[in-house]
């Protein structure tokens, strides 16, 4: 607010864009008559400094000057109003399942679950949710009016679910559930596989923008070694056959993406395991 507030007051000292006046007042010398005969003087709106008559008051009622400068915008095609959907009840969420290496990925096809490697999704990079809070804070940029990027805060499941292009490169981020964390409850097979459930349900509900969504799954050789990973072979199972607990889902691959360079020195891509023989001892 207060860079608003900055910026609003640099419109005004120009006097060449209408402001509103966090009130009107009657100045002193009109008072007496505006007591004999009400709404006879002439109100003055208060300046950015406070009026003539009181130095600690006045200023921008910024509230309404926020919708004054919205609806210039609106006006203008500056910008433009997203429209309210109702749920989609035929929505699928495009799921696309990353395995970390060549020889997870040979096992995962032993079982009937086709997934696709880091390599071989190039040149589309798959990245934490984190990188992505890195991007988001240069957006809106503007030292000159004062102003910051995004704050550093998570991107939630709906922006992850999104396939973005940065730097002319295309990047999809997987969700904050696969960041690496040394907390315990991260080797939670049972409750990794809830958390995906629960992604894809929220991901059905929530989702609003145009076309579908495609949430990222990542499948790590730490899942495969943990005692409960057929429980999440059963899950993929799940979702090849189209649902997930009443959401309607699709497994797809990235290969349609276009190609392009990657800018290496603003994103860490998850990086693909490498083994000199496919098979498992």
């Amino acid at each position: 607010m207060g860079c608003f507030a900055h910026c609003l007051t640099k419109l005004k000292s120009t006097r060449s864009y209408p402001v509103i006046p966090w009130y009107y007042y009657v100045p002193s010398d009109g008072i007496e008559n505006e007591r004999n005969d009400p709404y006879s003087v002439r109100r003055l709106p208060a300046s950015e400094h406070g009026d003539c008559d009181n130095k600690d008051s006045g200023g921008l009622f910024l509230w309404a000057q926020s919708l004054f400068v919205l609806a210039q915008l609106l006006t203008g095609g500056l910008l433009h109003a997203k429209p309210t959907y109702g749920i989609a009840t035929d929505l699928v969420v495009q799921v696309v399942l990353i395995a970390e290496s060549m020889r997870l990925q040979a096992m995962m096809g032993t079982y009937g679950i086709q997934t696709q490697t880091p390599h071989e999704v190039e040149p589309v990079q798959v990245c934490s949710s984190t990188q992505l809070v890195h991007v988001y804070r240069e957006l809106g940029v503007c030292p000159k009016l004062k102003l910051t990027g995004r704050p550093i805060r998570p991107v939630g499941s709906l922006g992850t679910s999104k396939i973005y292009r940065v730097c002319g490169m295309t990047v999809l981020c997987y969700p904050l559930i696969f960041e690496v964390s040394e907390f315990y409850l991260y080797r939670d097979m049972a409750l990794l596989i809830d958390d995906i459930k629960t992604e894809l349900q929220f991901v059905g509900k929530y989702w609003r923008l145009s076309g579908r969504p495609t949430v990222c799954l990542l499948v790590r050789e730490e899942h495969m070694r943990d005692p409960h990973f057929k429980q999440m072979l059963d899950l993929f199972a799940m979702l090849k056959k189209g649902h997930c607990d009443g959401v309607k889902v699709r497994l797809e691959h990235l290969d349609f993406m276009s190609q392009g360079e990657f800018p290496s020195e603003m994103f860490t891509q998850f990086k693909q395991l490498q083994h000199d023989y496919i098979g498992y001892q």
